[in-house]
């Protein structure tokens, strides 16, 4: 119970300093790059970003799948694969939430972050 609490904090603490951090990875405002290094471009952040999601989320599913919490008995990586009963929509769900960050992220270039924040505020209200 402990562990699942604290992973919620740890959870909710990274997404509300995401758009931040992300705003000083490509803007550099407080100008800790050298004279004459290249910003970081939005594609390659989101990229990255990307990538560190897609390997974060497999170690957890792996390690949840092994160490259940809730008193749910343990399962396997072949009975997940399996078992695609309702998948599916996780899957899009995904997709979109995929698209969704990317289309966020080039609106923040073309925009600001600040708009692309509100924007997304807007429609998740």
């Amino acid at each position: 119970m402990l562990l699942g609490l604290g992973l919620v904090f740890l959870a909710a603490a990274s997404f509300s300093i995401f758009s931040p951090a992300f705003n000083l990875a490509t803007n550099d405002q407080w100008h800790t790059l050298r004279n004459g290094s290249p910003h970081l471009v939005v594609y390659t952040a989101f990229f990255y970003f990307s990538v560190s999601c897609f390997v974060l989320q497999i170690c957890l599913n792996v390690w949840f799948l092994y160490r259940p919490r809730a008193g749910v008995p343990a399962s396997s990586i072949g009975a997940y694969t399996k078992d695609w009963n309702g998948r599916y929509w996780a899957l899009l769900a995904g997709l979109l939430c995929g698209f969704g960050n990317g289309f966020k992220f080039m609106g923040g270039q073309a925009a600001g972050y600040a708009a692309a924040d509100a924007v997304q505020v807007l429609f998740l209200c």
